[in-house]
């Protein structure tokens, strides 16, 4: 990863999903590494711990909830976001310990202020 920027860590299923995000994010300097399901994020995060994780909550082999307990159960203070199309995802989220949270759709804007928000002052 590039020394200069801060490294987000995708873990989401849907390649155009993930393409989204890594568009939209690395023009703001972010490095965007993706995953496609709980296991191999949790290796990534064991190889190198990103600022951030943007989490999808329906990934397959360990489900982002579950991914989130893992890691908490890891000793991990990794910043979290959900972004999900969960069905009620605010009162879904409210019982992880996470972040933050958008629910897709999302808007391109949104998801660069939550980040910025959740990453602080770079």
């Amino acid at each position: 990863m590039d020394d200069d920027c801060v490294e987000v860590l995708s873990v989401e299923d849907d390649q155009r999903i993930a393409e989204l995000i890594k568009l939209a994010l690395e023009p703001e300097g972010y490095c965007v590494r993706q995953c496609e399901d709980g296991v191999t994020a949790l290796r990534c995060i064991d190889e190198q711990e990103p600022a951030v994780i943007l989490l999808d909550l329906m990934i397959p082999l360990l489900d982002g909830r579950e991914f989130v307990w893992e890691l908490r159960r890891r000793r991990r203070s990794v910043p979290v976001i959900v972004i999900s199309a969960v069905r009620d995802l605010p009162s879904q989220v409210a019982r992880l310990p996470v972040q933050g949270f958008l629910a897709k759709p999302f808007d391109i804007q949104q998801l660069v202020a939550t980040v910025n928000s959740v990453v602080g002052d770079r």
